[in-house]
């Protein structure tokens, strides 16, 4: 191999491991950074009423409202396909944003469709949170907090933290 010709391959060999890291540096960025803001963003926005934020977040997300008259919204998006990226938002009634990278795998849907469902074969009720209970002790937890600081507390036994 002449000169010339390493050095043509030592060039072409720079230029692709810069591109392949410029394009690694650019999906992280949009993941950690950007993605977050954005999806606060929205939450905060439809922050109004429950019922905004709850058309919001579907499908894969969910509100809960508590006795007190707060309220708890969780934005949630995952993906499978490489590289996988799961992301759930969270903003209570103050105000106050959470954040988790834990993989949920549309459980928030999954119990509210079941929660849904249930209501409307008019099942007695305590069957359904029986039910309810163990198909998610998790986001049972969170739907049946008595308020908001005891919903907080859930959230972050499930992998919340809160963020500015």
């Amino acid at each position: 191999m002449t000169a010339a010709m390493r050095r043509r391959w030592l060039h072409g060999s720079v230029i692709l491991i810069a591109i392949l890291l410029v394009g690694a540096l650019s999906h992280i960025t949009f993941d950690r950074v950007i993605l977050p803001i954005q999806m606060r963003k929205r939450l905060a926005g439809a922050a109004s009423t429950p019922q905004l934020l709850d058309a919001l977040v579907k499908p894969l997300g969910a509100v809960f409202e508590f006795p007190d008259g707060q309220w708890l919204a969780i934005d949630y998006q995952d993906r499978h396909q490489f590289p996988g990226r799961s992301l759930a938002v969270a903003l209570d009634g103050t105000g106050r944003h959470y954040q988790s990278r834990r993989h949920f795998c549309g459980r928030f849907h999954v119990y509210r469709a079941m929660q849904k469902s249930y209501q409307e074969a008019e099942v007695d009720p305590v069957e359904i949170a029986e039910d309810l209970q163990a198909i998610d002790p998790e986001v049972y937890r969170l739907e049946t907090a008595p308020n908001l600081a005891a919903a907080r507390a859930v959230l972050c036994d499930i992998g919340f933290s809160e963020s500015e």
